[in-house]
């Protein structure tokens, strides 16, 4: 017992070693000390949370996921590591295995709002929408001024079409933080899906002044000014969005159609293309590049006629 006691005092210093060195800048010495530890002391859980996130700001995150499944080996049921594990398992799309260790990280009680919030991205990732907004709802509840949660929320009404509720919870948003974009553009949203374009476009351009580098409201704009009828401006927006973002599909999408209605062939070929770059067996743009196809041939044969 004396031994054992001994050997979880040397990790104990050996830990603190460790964080004295990432305090002073140090991490790859902090790296080092750490990965000493859990070979030789493999139940310190702090040291394996501490080389995962060392891991993690330091762009190894395959190697963070290894050291926490290592860890978890040992604890299976450690809150943090679970916690951990969860959030680069929800980066890395894998939203089911998300959830079974961020249900583990809850263990019996609410958890943190961080957690609930987490939880509520991984079940509207994975189509439920329900169970999306009942964590959300939680994360809230926990902290009151989770603006996250808040826009979370009000985005998730807007897609069921309760266009009210999102807006009510998107302007108690703004109320907690006046400068946030998202809820701005969400706003902006809620309008364009009554087709009230002008007041969208109002809200939308609030969201730009605050973050002008956001290419899905500036897509939303593009398609908003298409449908008042004013086609330039429409291409203009839509080409910003895809400075922004070159593989931004849906922009890609609108420009093209725009270009085809102007009967603007090489234009409209060249987005589909692109698309095809990214996704080369999407069916859409094969059906639209066929489709423009078929005009080109046609305004060739009526000018040879």
């Amino acid at each position: 017992m004396e031994q054992r006691g001994e050997k979880r005092l040397k990790g104990e210093y050996q830990y603190q070693k460790a964080l004295t060195a990432l305090q002073k800048g140090n991490w790859l010495q902090a790296f080092q000390i750490l990965l000493e530890l859990v070979e030789h002391f493999p139940q310190f859980m702090p040291a394996y949370r501490e080389l995962a996130l060392i891991s993690w700001d330091t762009g190894h995150y395959a190697f963070a996921r290894e050291v926490l499944e290592e860890a978890l080996k040992h604890e299976p049921l450690d809150q943090e590591c679970n916690f951990l594990l969860g959030n680069i398992l929800y980066m890395e799309g894998a939203y089911r295995e998300a959830l079974h260790h961020y249900a583990r990280a809850r263990g019996k009680g609410e958890g943190s709002p961080e957690l609930a919030y987490n939880m509520g991205l991984c079940y509207r990732q994975t189509g439920n929408l329900d169970k999306a907004i009942s964590y959300f709802r939680l994360a809230f509840n926990l902290a009151p001024d989770m603006v996250e949660a808040l826009l979370a929320l009000g985005s998730c009404n807007l897609e069921l079409g309760d266009l009210e509720e999102a807006e009510e919870l998107l302007w108690k948003a703004l109320e907690l933080d006046p400068s946030s974009a998202e809820a701005y553009h969400l706003l902006g949203t809620a309008q364009a899906q009554r087709e009230k374009w002008e007041e969208a476009l109002v809200l939308w351009e609030e969201a730009i002044a605050i973050e002008p580098n956001r290419p899905e409201t500036l897509r939303q704009m593009g398609w908003a000014h298409h449908m008042m009828g004013e086609k330039e401006l429409a291409i203009e927006y839509l080409e910003a969005s895809i400075r922004l973002y070159p593989e931004f599909i849906q922009a890609r999408f609108d420009i093209s159609l725009i270009y085809m209605q102007d009967l603007r062939i090489k234009e409209a070929m060249e987005h589909l293309k692109a698309i095809l770059d990214v996704e080369p067996q999407n069916p859409l743009a094969l059906r639209y590049l066929e489709e423009v196809r078929r005009i080109e041939e046609y305004m060739e044969r009526e000018q040879e006629a």
